[in-house]
């Protein structure tokens, strides 16, 4: 029920204009991740045209939430390329995603 409230809330901010508000993606990538829809919360972070570290951290969370470490890894170094700024809870999402994938080297880099 919730996820239907909130799908059809997405479809009256594009209608109003307000998909393009940073914070505003940012609110469906979680609520997106909260309900376990990941191929949603990807489709919003893509059609950014810019993300901010609250973009990356919470689709880096949420692909961690969702057990899949290594695609929170891949997003980590992407962010890392595009040079935006750490935050601690992101190191939080990445050990967490090293766990997942038995990364052990990756976790002592981000350890370092």
């Amino acid at each position: 029920m919730a996820l239907e409230e909130g799908t059809h809330a997405h479809e009256q901010i594009i209608r109003s204009g307000f998909e393009s508000i940073v914070s505003v993606r940012n609110c469906l990538i979680d609520m997106y991740v909260k309900c376990g829809r990941m191929n949603d919360a990807q489709s919003v972070f893509n059609k950014m045209p810019s993300h901010s570290v609250v973009s990356w951290i919470a689709m880096i969370l949420g692909h961690v939430k969702c057990g899949q470490g290594q695609r929170a890894l891949d997003l980590f170094q992407q962010l890392q390329k595009e040079g935006v700024a750490l935050e601690s809870v992101t190191f939080v999402g990445v050990l967490n995603a090293c766990a997942i994938v038995v990364a052990l080297g990756d976790g002592r880099h981000v350890h370092e």
